[in-house]
């Protein structure tokens, strides 16, 4: 009886943890992470040369934009399921909130490898962690979030 009734506890902790929503903010994260690298890639393999300063930056800024469009059209319509008329508005907030997870990223580069002399890679993974968490916050409560009930 007791193994029976951990399974349920554990089974009711999961599915209050993995929603559907967080769920699909991951399959589409994923997604949204391949269209941006795959942007990226395209252009520095076609019309982009990586080792000119300038050219690199407008590659990651493409990509970045390809990213945060295929973001915004997957978050409003599959994860967040945004009834939003405005979306113009809508779009405003979520590159604003984009682009404030943007720069937490760029002071999390700058703090950890400029400053404190770390590993690139392991702060960038532990940067990504972060932006990840408010990316989906912000949507959630500034950009996606639902009108209460009249």
């Amino acid at each position: 009886m007791k193994k029976d009734n951990n399974k349920d506890k554990i089974k009711n902790i999961l599915k209050k943890v993995f929603t559907k929503e967080i769920i699909m903010y991951l399959i589409f994260g994923v997604l949204t992470t391949v269209v941006s690298l795959a942007v990226y890639y395209l252009l520095i393999f076609t019309i982009l040369n990586p080792e000119n300063a300038i050219q690199l930056q407008i590659a990651n800024i493409l990509s970045w934009a390809a990213g945060v469009a295929f973001a915004y059209v997957t978050n409003r319509k599959y994860v967040f399921e945004s009834k939003e008329k405005n979306k113009v508005k809508e779009l405003g907030k979520f590159v604003t909130s984009r682009l404030a997870t943007l720069f937490l990223d760029m002071i999390i580069m700058f703090i950890g490898v400029t400053w404190l002399k770390g590993n690139d890679k392991i702060v960038k993974l532990i940067s990504q962690v972060l932006v990840i968490i408010g990316n989906y916050v912000f949507s959630k409560v500034f950009v996606f979030k639902k009108k209460k009930e009249e």
